[in-house]
């Protein structure tokens, strides 16, 4: 297990990769009561088409949001989540555009057991039809739900707006079709090319002694008979640079219409820590210049350009970035403002004196 320190930021975590590939990365944390274990697949509502050795399995819309509702049903068909209640555990789960992560928390000492349940029922592919059948009708009725949710419509609609071929611009549950179309046999490929160890990493951040953590894991997997898989390749169309529509409009019965504004950006070249960088950068750029900190923001309050339901956000991978304004629409020129002002801030350098505010607060550098 290899050691790793922080001497600016008092911090120290240990990596290992377990001979399945399995990559385990412990926080070690001794004035912790509490301890975080976090089990993850870089398979996420993006990753519709995959090869693995030159063959191709294409996947429908919402698959991986559909496999994670799936994996909390035991081969005897109960909850898990049931299970780590008796342990005195709260467990969950999220799907994300690049990835899916099931996680638990526990004050309790003895970890042994609930970790052994995450990493088993995480890994263990036991879906029967009929229940395949079953969910779709709770996941459609979630996604109806979503629909019916402004903020969360407008975002959508937003970024069927901006891309034409990445499927950043579908539902991360899908949409009706898809979820429908969805079989066992497809849910059972997207795991056992997804959820292979050598596609996973294990986090935990606890006190607990990291070797005891790693024996426990280590333990668990060396007991599984897990098929190796060859090179595993993540295939996307070629996205164009033109937005799909420039602009466009929906009618929703709301009292206080909304508006947003998108900007589709090339994304960074470079390796995962060059993303993360500008990553990290991006976001200390949005606080500096997109909240209360900005003397600006307080003339756009003013101006009634603005209220508090103004966001900015910014996300990133190695296959598409983007920056997202929204608010309620309160009749002004908010779309020429936020243009206008990106364009001046694209011709001013980035304040050291703010930068050096912000980063008192940053997480730790990626240089």
């Amino acid at each position: 297990m290899e050691k790793h320190s922080n001497e600016k930021f008092q911090e120290t975590y240990y990596t290992e990769t377990l001979a399945n590939g399995l990559k385990v990365i412990i926080w070690h944390k001794q004035d912790y009561a509490n301890s975080i274990f976090c089990f993850a697949s870089s398979f996420g509502a993006l990753n519709l088409q995959m090869e693995v050795d030159g063959k191709r399995s294409v996947f429908h819309s919402g698959v991986a949001h559909f496999l994670e509702h799936k994996m909390f049903e035991s081969s005897d068909h109960h909850d898990v989540m049931d299970d780590f209640t008796r342990l005195g555990c709260n467990v969950n789960a999220f799907t994300s555009h690049n990835e899916t992560v099931y996680y638990f928390s526990t004050a309790k000492k003895d970890i042994k057991v609930p970790l052994e349940l995450l990493l088993d029922f995480v890994q263990d592919f036991s879906v029967s039809e009929e229940a395949v059948e079953k969910e779709k009708g709770i996941i459609l009725q979630e996604y109806l739900m979503y629909q019916q949710m402004p903020d969360v419509r407008l975002e959508m609609e937003l970024l069927k707006s901006l891309y034409q071929k990445l499927p950043l611009n579908q539902d991360i549950s899908g949409d009706e079709e898809n979820i429908n179309a969805i079989s066992k046999e497809e849910l059972e490929t997207a795991h056992s090319i997804n959820y292979h160890p050598s596609n996973m990493v294990l986090m935990v951040v606890t006190a607990i002694d990291p070797q005891a953590v790693l024996q426990i894991v280590a333990d668990n997997q060396k007991n599984k008979a897990l098929k190796l898989l060859g090179k595993i390749e993540k295939v996307f169309e070629e996205e164009p640079k033109k937005v799909a529509r420039e602009k466009y409009e929906f009618s929703m019965d709301l009292a206080q219409p909304k508006i947003a504004v998108g900007y589709k950006l090339q994304p960074p070249t470079g390796d995962r820590r060059s993303v993360l960088r500008f990553d990290l950068l991006a976001r200390l750029w949005i606080q500096a210049y997109f909240t209360a900190s900005n003397p600006d923001y307080q003339k756009w309050l003013d101006y009634k350009l603005i209220n508090d339901s103004f966001s900015a956000e910014f996300d990133i991978s190695d296959k598409y970035a983007l920056l997202l304004f929204t608010c309620d629409d309160l009749g002004g020129d908010f779309v020429e403002t936020m243009d206008a002002y990106l364009k001046e801030l694209l011709k001013r350098p980035f304040s050291e004196a703010v930068l050096k505010q912000l980063m008192l607060f940053a997480t730790p550098d990626v240089t």
